[in-house]
């Protein structure tokens, strides 16, 4: 019987079985690396039934929708947040520490760190600030807003965990002496091709788009880019967590398009499956705080083509992948460099890749996080 558990509170505004992103595949993995005399309550999307793992219980906010109108985004943020407010309270468990995820759970994150008295973790995931940068006049001061609650929920942190170290040096100096990196990671041991997927279209190679239509992944550039007729593109996802007009156009753009494809989302097993049938994976993100896919399509051992933006850049090179920037020229020339790849260049790349998953491993990124919950438990106790 244990003796002692730590009772961490997590607010995240996504899933973990079937996560919108990273954020959720980031959390999810963590947690199931950590020893097990900590126990973690989460707090999370109302798209999830509430359940149990072996060291936490997920908890879905409210489902509470607004009754007529199109409400702007932003403002639907704030008012979220007060979902996780009331959960957080009607939990009757007092948790050790108040960790929030995202800038969009940081007032919650602040007010039940005050209501329990203990001490507060924020992490950037995909910070408002600084990846929204064209905003529309009748949303300026919704926007500032937004930003004010996220400075303010790093400036109240006892611990900030950034993901990349790029990401890290966008934000004030003043903030470094409590911030730590803490990469996004990988299991190895899961990347292991069960079934053999058959791709639509006749063309023998197979280049995959993974992840959410929103404007910083640059979908718009890629389908703007000249793909060769010989290449089959597909595209994996659905229109959660982005643009439902980008996500229409790319519908529209596979109905126009012979060789485009698109074949719903894909979790768990069968996202492995699918990506480690591939012969490339394409990540021309224009803002990107981690790139978890791009960790994945290393994982899988398909060539990875990535803008290097961001925390990209602070885990990959050339010779672990192509380099396809983010214009829509750049792209093209980069699936047209990755088709006259030698069999020796592919493979050295493939094997640089796998040396990058293995320092990148879940477990070494848990042990990391545990190290700061226990820091700041013992400075709260002490």
């Amino acid at each position: 019987m244990l003796l002692f558990m730590n009772n961490i509170l997590i607010l995240i505004p996504d899933k973990l079985r079937k996560p919108m992103g990273g954020m959720g595949e980031q959390a999810r993995n963590l947690l199931a690396s950590f020893p097990k005399d900590y126990r973690f309550n989460i707090i999370g999307s109302a798209d999830e039934e509430q359940y149990t793992e072996d060291n936490y219980t997920f908890y879905p906010v409210m489902d509470i929708k607004t009754m007529n109108g199109n409400p702007d985004p932003i403002c639907n943020t704030f008012l979220n947040q007060s979902l996780f407010i009331e959960k957080g309270m009607s939990l009757d468990i007092k948790p050790d520490i108040v960790h929030a995820f995202d800038w969009s759970t940081m007032w919650a994150g602040r007010i039940l760190a005050k209501h329990y008295n203990v001490p507060l973790v924020t992490t950037v995931q995909l910070s408002i600030a600084k990846h929204i940068t064209d905003i529309h006049p009748l949303q300026s001061m919704q926007h500032q807003m937004a930003c004010s609650i996220e400075m303010s929920g790093l400036i109240e942190s006892n611990a900030i965990v950034q993901v990349s170290e790029s990401y890290m040096n966008l934000f004030p100096s003043f903030l470094k002496s409590k911030t730590i990196v803490i990469h996004n990671g990988i299991n190895l041991n899961e990347w292991i091709k069960k079934d053999d997927v058959v791709f639509p279209g006749i063309n023998k190679t197979k280049l995959v788009y993974i992840g959410r239509y929103a404007e910083m992944k640059n979908i718009q550039s890629l389908l703007d880019a000249k793909i060769p007729n010989d290449i089959d593109l597909i595209f994996i996802g659905n229109s959660k967590g982005g643009s439902e007009d980008l996500f229409q156009a790319m519908i529209k753009y596979c109905k126009d398009t012979p060789n485009a494809y698109y074949v719903g989302e894909k979790f768990g097993q069968e996202k492995i499956d699918w990506l480690m049938s591939a012969d490339a994976v394409i990540v021309p993100s224009i803002h990107e705080p981690f790139g978890i896919v791009a960790l994945e399509a290393l994982a899988s051992k398909s060539i990875l083509l990535s803008s290097f933006v961001n925390g990209m850049g602070d885990f990959l090179n050339e010779d672990s992948a192509i380099n396809c920037g983010i214009t829509s020229e750049s792209i093209s020339k980069a699936i047209n460099n990755f088709l006259i790849l030698y069999e020796n260049d592919k493979q050295r790349m493939i094997d640089n890749g796998i040396n990058i998953c293995d320092s990148h491993s879940w477990v070494k990124m848990a042990q990391s996080l545990q190290l700061v919950y226990n820091e700041i438990i013992k400075l709260n106790n002490d």
